[in-house]
C-alpha cells in the first residue's frame, strides 16, 4: 500500500540527513513501502565500496585483512555477504579471517543471550544489545508504519467511495426542483382562485340577467293580458256601435237614434284605439323580454366558459401539487442520504484522523528508533563500517 505524501517526505528526510544510512530499513519509492533487510552486501564487480574486499589487485599487496591467504580456503565456507561474482572485488568474500578482522570490536556480537542481558550499558556488548533491540524496534515499528499506511490508505478510500461532493450536489438540485415546484404550485392555485372568482361572478351576472329577464317577462305577459281585456272591451264597444247604427237604419227619419248610433261608433273607435295602444305596449314589452333573456342567455354562455377554465385551473392546481409533494419527497430522502453519509464520514475522519495522529507518533518513534540503531553500532564500532559487517553483526545477534 502506497504511503501517504507527509510519509514519503518524512522519509526522504531522514534519508537526506542519514539516519537511516546505517540502518536494515530502506523506502522503495516505486511501491511506497519500508523495507527491512538481513544483509546489504553489494556486489559490484567494479568497486570494492568501502576498500575492505579481496580483489585479485589488493592480494597482491599486504592487505591488513590478509585477503589474499584465507579466500582460497574458506570458498564454502559460511560467510556473509559471499560475492556470487567470478571476480572477488566487493566485501569479505567467504574469508572467516577477513570477515573477523573487519567485524573489529563487533565480535563482541558472539556474547551469549545472558551477557547481553546483563551487560554494563557502557560496554561493546551492552551497545550491541541495545543495537539489537533498537534494530527490531525499528522493524516493528516499520510494520506498524505500512500497516497504518494500508489502515490510512483504506479510510480516505471509504470516505471518497461516498461521494459526497455529488450527493451534495444532488441534494442542492432537488432542493431547487422541489422549490421550483413549490412554486408553480403556488402560481397554479393563484390561477385556480382567480379563475374561479371569475366564474363565481360571471355566474351571478348571469342569475342576475335571467332574473331580469323573467321579470320582462312577466311583464310582457300583464301587457298582453291588459291588451287583450282592452280588445276585448272594444270588441264590445264596436257591437254597440253597430247594433246602434242598425237601429238607426232601420228608422232614417230618427234623429235621436242617428246621434246615438254615431256616439256609440266615436266609443268603439276609442275602445279600438286604445287596445291598439295596449297591444303595442304588449309587443314592446316582449321585445325588452326576448332581449333581456338574449342577454341572461350569453350571460350563462360566458359563466359556463369560466365554470370550465375553473375546472380546468383547479386540475392543473391538483397536478402541480402532486409534482411538489414527490419533489419534496425526493428531496428530503436526497437529504436524508446526505446527512446519513456525512455522519458516516465524520466517524471515518475521526477514524482517519486518530490513524494519521498514530502515523505521525509511529514515525516519530521510527526515526528515533533508528538514529538509535545508527547511534550504538558506530558506537559499538568505532570505526568505518560495511553492509558486510552490518549484515554479520545482525546475524550473530540473531537478528531475522
Amino acid at each position: 500500500m502506497k504511503l501517504s505524501l507527509l510519509v514519503k517526505k518524512t522519509l526522504l528526510g531522514c534519508a537526506c540527513v542519514g539516519l537511516l544510512a546505517l540502518a536494515p530499513v530502506t523506502f522503495d519509492f516505486d511501491d511506497g513501502t519500508f523495507k527491512y533487510n538481513t544483509a546489504f552486501a553489494k556486489n559490484d564487480n567494479s568497486n570494492n565500496g568501502k576498500g575492505h574486499g579481496n580483489s585479485s589487485e589488493k592480494n597482491k599487496g599486504n592487505s591488513s585483512q590478509n585477503a589474499s591467504a584465507s579466500s582460497n580456503s574458506s570458498a564454502n565456507s559460511k560467510g556473509y555477504g559471499t560475492n556470487k561474482n567470478t571476480s572477488n572485488d566487493n566485501g569479505l568474500g567467504n574469508n572467516k579471517g577477513s570477515l573477523s578482522s573487519a567485524l573489529g570490536r563487533l565480535n563482541a556480537a558472539h556474547a551469549s543471550e545472558n551477557g547481553l542481558a546483563h551487560a554494563s550499558a557502557k560496554s561493546v556488548v551492552g551497545t550491541l544489545a541495545q543495537y539489537r533491540d533498537a534494530v527490531q524496534a525499528t522493524s516493528r515499528l516499520t510494520e506498524r508504519l505500512n500497516e497504518i499506511s494500508e489502515t490510512i490508505q483504506g479510510l480516505e478510500d471509504q470516505i471518497a467511495s461516498y461521494g459526497i461532493p455529488t450527493l451534495t450536489a444532488i441534494s442542492l438540485q432537488l432542493n431547487a426542483d422541489s422549490l421550483a415546484t413549490s412554486e408553480a404550485r403556488d402560481d397554479a392555485q393563484e390561477a385556480a382562485n382567480a379563475a374561479q372568482a371569475l366564474a363565481d361572478t360571471t355566474q351571478a351576472t348571469a342569475d342576475t340577467a335571467q332574473v331580469d329577464a323573467d321579470t320582462a317577462q312577466a311583464a310582457t305577459d300583464t301587457a298582453q293580458v291588459d291588451a287583450d281585456t282592452v280588445q276585448a272591451a272594444a270588441n264590445t264597444a264596436q257591437v254597440d256601435a253597430d247594433t246602434a247604427q242598425a237601429a238607426a237604419d232601420a228608422d232614417p227619419t230618427n234623429t235621436d237614434l242617428a246621434d246615438a248610433a254615431a256616439q256609440d261608433q266615436a266609443q268603439a273607435d276609442a275602445a279600438q284605439d286604445d287596445a291598439d295602444a295596449a297591444q303595442a305596449s304588449a309587443d314592446t314589452a316582449q321585445a325588452d323580454a326576448d332581449t333581456a333573456q338574449a342577454n341572461a342567455d350569453t350571460a350563462q354562455a360566458n359563466s359556463d366558459t369560466a365554470a370550465t377554465a375553473a375546472n380546468t385551473a383547479a386540475n392543473e392546481l391538483a397536478a402541480a401539487q402532486v409534482a411538489a409533494d414527490t419533489a419534496q419527497a425526493e428531496a428530503d430522502a436526497a437529504a436524508q442520504e446526505l446527512a446519513q453519509a456525512e455522519s458516516e464520514v465524520d466517524a471515518l475522519e475521526t477514524d482517519l484522523a486518530a490513524a494519521e495522529e498514530e502515523q505521525a507518533t509511529t514515525q516519530e518513534e521510527l526515526d528515533t528508533s533508528a538514529q538509535l540503531e545508527a547511534d550504538t553500532l558506530a558506537s559499538a564500532a568505532n570505526k568505518e563500517i560495511t553492509d558486510e559487517v552490518v549484515a554479520a553483526t545482525q546475524e550473530l545477534l540473531g537478528i531475522e
